[in-house]
């Protein structure tokens, strides 16, 4: 199976830990039966979660950060892509389709598409 998702990560990567990184979130969505059977290294994404939960000391948050990310990229569930641009694919039959620019999160474009009907 393959998915392309997009999303916006905070310049904290734990902000999104309970959304996009724990075993057991909707948004956890490269393994959807994680909160069932969680991987090993998922387990671990967890405690470490639980952890920076209640942590506020910014070198300990730090570490917590990089052990998750280290273990993202030794097992790389997901292959992190990066654009300026928020990119959509769209029909012609959808109409009504605008380009507009906007500062959230240093995004430059996005594409707005209402439907006709």
């Amino acid at each position: 199976m393959t998915t392309i998702a997009g999303t916006t990560i905070p310049g904290d990567p734990l902000v999104l830990g309970d959304v996009f990184y724990r075993s057991s979130s909707p948004g956890h969505f490269w393994h959807l039966s994680g909160a069932k059977e969680p991987f090993d290294y998922e387990r671990k994404i967890d405690d470490l979660l639980d952890q920076a939960a209640f942590e506020f000391d910014f070198a300990k948050r730090k570490a917590l950060a990089s052990e998750l990310q280290k273990i993202m990229s030794e097992e790389l569930p997901i292959v992190p892509l990066w654009s300026r641009k928020a990119i959509l694919a769209a029909s012609e039959t959808l109409g009504n389709a605008e380009a507009f620019t906007a500062n959230a999160f240093g995004v430059q474009e996005f594409l707005a598409v209402v439907f006709r009907k």
